[in-house]
């Protein structure tokens, strides 16, 4: 599965303010090969992004803000992510914008076999959020609270007498916020995604297993069950002895679950 990532931002639709956060959302994935950034950066508006640029080795994409009013940064992104797409083998692309105008780029990047991670406020238009595999919001508050609830509660339902004894699938029960169906697929997905790509340890990307879950489980969102992003859901499996978790470039597990 390819695991080749690509990132472009529109910043005349994100402030600069909001980079680190960018960043910080993605660390679960592969190190992007492609940073581009675009916007008339001769602009006032724009001022704040040059040590931004720097900071995470931005390719900045000037464009002019054109007199008919047209936006030509997000003219150009589109046409260079077209593109790439066309022309490379990468096929994850992270488009970074509030804009909805770039449902139809991330519908065109899905009809062609590749994967969209959108990143934006949580006033980005409907339409963007829906026709993305996976939106990350960058003002959207921590669930982090909800998170340990539901993580407390899961050790309950999960415990057992040996403290790092894997768990048999006979043993779950339904989980709050969870049925004992959706359980199950996340485990059988799981399990795909390591037999499909492992390393000689065992251990897979959560890339892969983010992009089965949208193919193979559409109904089921992380989001709903309190989790902002997929890492804080691998983790919430991890603490739990579902899988086992580790950070290197990026994040890596393997089912310990039994069954």
């Amino acid at each position: 599965m390819n695991e080749k990532y690509a990132i472009f931002i529109d910043a005349e639709n994100v402030s600069y303010k909001y980079i680190n956060k960018v960043f910080e959302l993605i660390n679960a994935y592969p190190e992007p090969i492609i940073r581009r950034i675009y916007g008339d950066f001769s602009s006032q508006n724009l001022l704040g992004y040059k040590d931004e640029i720097l900071s995470h080795a931005l390719k900045p994409v000037q464009q002019f803000h054109s007199p008919n009013g047209k936006n030509a940064a997000d003219i150009a992104l589109v046409i260079d992510i077209m593109e790439i797409l066309n022309n490379t083998d990468i096929k994850n692309f992270i488009i970074v914008s509030s804009d909805g105008d770039f449902a139809s780029l991330a519908i065109k990047i899905r009809e062609k076999g590749g994967f969209v991670i959108g990143i934006g406020e949580s006033k980005t238009q409907i339409n963007f959020i829906r026709a993305c595999d996976e939106f990350l919001y960058l003002n959207e508050p921590e669930p982090e609270k909800k998170e340990k609830f539901f993580g407390k509660l899961f050790k309950n339902i999960f415990k057992t007498k040996e403290k790092n004894r894997s768990k048999n699938i006979e043993e779950i029960k339904i989980l709050p916020n969870f049925d004992n169906s959706e359980i199950l697929k996340i485990i059988e997905i799981l399990k795909l995604t390591n037999a499909d790509k492992c390393d000689e340890n065992g251990f897979s990307d959560i890339g892969p297993f983010g992009q089965n879950l949208i193919k193979e489980f559409p109904e089921f969102s992380v989001k709903s069950h309190g989790f902002n992003k997929l890492s804080k859901f691998m983790q919430f499996l991890r603490d739990n002895k579902i899988i086992e978790l580790k950070k290197e470039k990026s994040f890596k597990f393997k089912v310990i679950v039994d069954g």
